[in-house]
């Protein structure tokens, strides 16, 4: 983009009434763009005959780039508040049992992975579909502080008087036992219960945060036929199984 040269020889400015970027700009600084013309555009859409002799003329000559540099703004605007903010931790601050206060504590369940399986991919060992992998990890979010992760379980465990595991979660060894099912297929499932709760830490300032860790690991396996199933892992894993053709008329 360049520059027009005549709102600057002339002093012109150009005042914005309404919306976000409500103020009084200049063609120099954070003005320039409300006073760019498009060099990527057309030669013919870049020509004039003459420059504009007075304030409405140019606002005239430039309300098409007014309104794309507020869009572009705006745009970046909403990008930026869609980020999570990140605290930062004041030096020397820890989370002890004087500092560190818990609320909104909540467990979840959440399948890490689900497996579909014909019946004869059960009966030959066969490896099976994928339908979900969701690996779960622990993380301490809203506060600069990856290091605090350990402690803040470890606190967390001793409020609630459950387990709150911090180290990435492992079904391996983690035997069950189920019956398949009259139907075509079978699900086969990992999942947690996870634990989130929110913190704040008083350092001077107060540190805020959310951790989310888990209490426990499940794995099982249902019909995508089967019935009902009372098990909410169970549930959440059938919600995956691919619709069914309906049975024939009879």
């Amino acid at each position: 983009m360049t520059l027009s040269a005549d709102p600057q020889a002339g002093g012109i400015q150009l005042e914005l009434l309404t919306g976000p970027l409500t103020g009084v700009y200049d063609p120099n600084g954070m003005g320039v763009m409300f006073f760019a013309a498009p060099t990527a555009a057309p030669p013919a859409a870049r020509r004039r005959p003459r420059a504009p002799r007075s304030y409405a003329a140019a606002v005239i000559k430039i309300r098409g780039v007014v309104a794309l540099a507020a869009l572009m703004m705006a745009g970046a605007c909403a990008r930026a508040d869609a980020e999570p903010a990140v605290t930062p931790v004041p030096s020397g601050c820890e989370p002890t049992a004087e500092t560190l206060t818990w609320s909104a504590v909540t467990t979840t369940p959440v399948l890490t992975q689900v497996t579909l399986f014909r019946a004869d991919e059960l009966a030959s060992g066969g490896a099976g579909r994928r339908l979900l992998d969701k690996p779960f990890t622990p993380s301490v979010t809203g506060v600069d502080a990856p290091g605090w992760l350990t402690a803040l379980g470890a606190s967390l465990a001793r409020k609630t008087g459950r387990p709150v595991h911090t180290t990435a979660p492992s079904a391996e060894g983690q035997s069950f036992g189920y019956g398949s099912g009259a139907g075509p297929a079978d699900v086969v499932y990992t999942g947690v219960d996870r634990v989130t709760a929110d913190f704040e830490v008083r350092c001077g300032t107060t540190v805020r945060g959310r951790l989310q860790g888990w209490s426990r690991t499940v794995a099982g396996g249902r019909s995508c036929a089967g019935d009902i199933t009372t098990d909410v892992f169970g549930r959440l894993a059938v919600q995956l199984c691919p619709a069914q053709p309906s049975p024939p008329a009879g």
